[in-house]
């Protein structure tokens, strides 16, 4: 007999109450929680037991919350005590990266201070929990089932010296002339299709500006890809943030925040993100030339997502002395060793013609049987490459595939490993 799906994750609070989310986030609900947080949610006599012992929205709600708090163990260490809707989670900042925010925003000198914070369109409480920890924070959400999940999240915030609450409130009427600096996650879904136009985001445009004039000090979280107006290129700074290979926001800083105005940083995060050193970072101008050269040499460089969404690429290039073998790829060359985390790094073992068979005869002359392949301005599938290159060999290499002029061109590298 095929199980049935234990959820619906479009459905979560839709037909749930008030007093239903009430009830979950209580004793009630923590007693099933608990029982199921290493169940199978998929056993048809699990869902049948839940279904005689508890109403539908509770049953559902249950079996959701078990699922999402699963997914959110790799965003939040206190995932199995938070609480989630599928759109909460998937919009949320991760704990690492938030906290990173937080301490940029409210700096060493004004933590613990007398200093008030506001993170509007808060959600489920991602950066708000974070902001907690170093001042006194207070969540605007104008949905009223998504404001008790993110003040239930509140209360997992550890050692917290700070008060922290969230109001139910439109950030479109919410004034700032109380606080000293916000936060904002503008809702990039309003017709639920995700957008990255600023004249779409809810609240409005106009309603930023009107916070800025009341409130200068903020961050304003936005999708990697997202434009912004001309002003804001010329007072505020941009930065682009990833984190495990992707980059996962941008970041534009305003007042007391900003540190090189005008100015495009691109920062890759380590986990866990505590002091300085697991940070780095790249600030320069946006959209320079980019460096070519005609020679591959000794090392290759990948730049991270971070420095690609940031449009650094050539800035990044000039500051290290590397260049471009084709100024539409960005893969990096040259002759010594770059530290810098935000540069992949990987030295050249040597340069064949992307053909299949002379490619899978020079593996096997190398013993090489794991070839991770990296692509960029081909039409190939790296994944299946991978697959056609693999054999009992137990050497492993990088092979880079993008043009050369007319010509595709098959670099063989070594990673290099950084500690």
């Amino acid at each position: 007999m095929k199980k049935p799906p234990a959820t619906n994750k479009s459905q979560l609070l839709k037909t749930a109450g008030i007093a239903d989310l009430k009830w979950l986030i209580g004793k009630g609900g923590a007693a099933w929680l608990e029982k199921l947080a290493r169940t199978d949610l998929e056993s048809v006599s699990l869902v049948a037991k839940l279904r005689r012992e508890l109403s539908p929205e509770q049953t559902h709600l249950v079996l959701e919350q078990v699922a999402l708090r699963r997914r959110a163990r790799a965003k939040f260490d206190a995932a199995d005590q938070m609480f989630f809707t599928s759109k909460g989670f998937e919009q949320s900042t991760d704990q690492w990266i938030a906290r990173y925010k937080a301490a940029r925003l409210i700096p060493g000198k004004e933590a613990g201070s007398e200093s008030r914070v506001a993170d509007l369109c808060c959600g489920i409480g991602g950066d708000l929990m974070s902001l907690a920890e170093r001042a006194d924070v207070v969540g605007v959400e104008k949905d009223p089932l998504t404001a008790c999940l993110a003040e239930a999240n509140l209360q997992t915030v550890e050692n917290r010296t700070h008060t922290a609450s969230v109001t139910v409130a439109d950030a479109d009427s919410f004034s700032l002339r109380d606080f000293d600096a916000w936060h904002i996650d503008p809702d990039r879904r309003p017709e639920g299709r995700r957008t990255i136009h600023t004249e779409l985001f809810q609240p409005s445009m106009a309603t930023i500006d009107r916070l800025l004039t009341e409130c200068p000090n903020a961050a304003i979280k936005l999708a990697p890809a997202t434009p912004t107006p001309d002003e804001w290129s010329r007072v505020a700074e941009r930065e682009w943030i990833s984190r495990n290979g992707e980059c996962r926001q941008q970041i534009a800083w305003f007042g007391r925040a900003v540190e090189a105005p005008g100015k495009r940083r691109a920062s890759i995060l380590k986990k866990p993100w505590r002091v300085p050193e697991d940070l780095s970072t790249f600030v320069g101008e946006g959209d320079l030339p980019i460096p070519t050269t005609g020679k591959l040499n000794t090392y290759l460089y990948e730049p991270d997502p971070s420095v690609l969404a940031a449009r650094l690429i050539g800035a990044i290039a000039e500051h290290f002395a590397i260049a471009a073998l084709n100024p539409s790829v960005a893969y990096l060359t040259g002759d010594r060793l770059i530290d810098e985390p935000l540069l992949g790094a990987y030295e050249v073992r040597e340069t064949l013609p992307f053909h299949e068979k002379q490619l899978k005869r020079r593996l096997r002359e190398l013993k090489l049987g794991h070839v991770e392949v990296k692509k960029r301005g081909v039409a190939i599938d790296a994944n299946e490459w991978e697959r056609r290159f693999r054999s009992k060999a137990p050497g492993r290499a990088v092979l880079f595939v993008f043009p050369i002029g007319e010509h595709i061109t098959a670099v063989l590298a070594d990673r290099v490993k950084r500690s």
